[in-house]
């Protein structure tokens, strides 16, 4: 991908597992969506519908070949439909989630939105974490930079399975724990 230089982390797994999951990756930058999908091996991912307006002809490719979900930021609505996509898409096909929310190209991660977090659990879908460095200099919308032969590092966590929490409650302060433990 754009030439870049993927080197796995000393306490990385070598790969991603084979089992149907949901991936949790750090947001960075718009090379995400290319980057991740790589890493992840064709994971579909869920895109803010403005994504539409920043990246129009990648975001209309993506569609076109199902390897996004669009979904409206709209607090309080019903999300039956998206999370019945998603599960019909994960029938054939791992998920890809950002649970920051939004980009974040600071030193520590933002507070994670528990959404599709709390959904792995109720449909007991087990997830991994996949953090990378240095997407945003492949590709740095703010800065309208764009950088080749960039060294990414890769760590790829445990696959965290939802059988091994009690409760809803105990698996999103699991997941925020391995989380947090990723980004040191």
């Amino acid at each position: 991908v754009w030439k870049c230089r993927f080197f796995m982390h000393p306490k990385s797994l070598p790969q991603v597992g084979e089992e149907r999951c949901v991936f949790l990756c750090n947001h960075r930058s718009f090379a995400d969506f290319l980057i991740d999908t790589y890493i992840t091996r064709g994971a579909f991912y869920l895109s803010r519908l403005l994504v539409i307006l920043a990246i129009p002809v990648a975001a209309l490719l993506g569609w076109l070949l199902g390897s996004i979900v669009f979904f409206k930021r709209v607090r309080g609505t019903d999300k039956t439909a998206l999370y019945n996509k998603c599960l019909q898409k994960l029938e054939t096909n791992n998920l890809l989630v950002y649970p920051e929310g939004t980009r974040n190209t600071g030193p520590t991660s933002k507070p994670l939105t528990y959404g599709m977090i709390r959904f792995a659990y109720k449909n007991n879908i087990p997830v991994q974490i996949v953090m990378t460095t240095n997407k945003e200099r492949v590709m740095n919308e703010k800065k309208l930079t764009v950088e080749r032969g960039v060294k990414c590092v890769v760590n790829i966590g445990k696959v965290i399975r939802c059988q091994d929490s009690p409760d809803i409650d105990h698996w999103c302060k699991k997941i925020a724990a391995e989380w947090d433990r990723h980004w040191e």
